[in-house]
């Protein structure tokens, strides 16, 4: 039987509740055991706690993001007016080339 099923079936028998209701509850006082019977798990790694013992890193504020925004919607914007115009460009020619000649009213 493993070490949980043993903790639930005591946890049930000390607080006189079912297995089914101890199997809810159970989980906040119960301890990991290693495969010894009885041995409690190792103390966490130092390296676990380096972890947490760090400063969180900084993140940009809203602020700095919308700062960045605008140029790069003045970019996209600038992209999307050279691809119109390069567009119109082509569909002239494309006109030009089918009448043989131009049109007075595209001049």
């Amino acid at each position: 039987m493993s070490s949980w099923t043993e903790h639930v079936k005591a946890y049930a028998a000390k607080n006189k509740v079912s297995y089914k209701d101890a199997l809810k509850s159970a989980g906040s006082s119960y301890t990991k055991t290693t495969k010894a019977k009885g041995e409690t798990p190792k103390a966490p790694s130092k390296a676990k706690e380096s972890k947490e013992a760090k400063t969180p890193v900084k993140r940009k504020k809203k602020e700095e993001k919308q700062e960045e925004m605008p140029e790069i919607v003045g970019k996209a914007e600038k992209h999307d007016k050279l691809v119109v115009e390069h567009e119109k460009k082509k569909s002239m020619e494309a006109i030009k080339k089918v009448k043989g000649k131009a049109s007075p009213v595209l001049k």
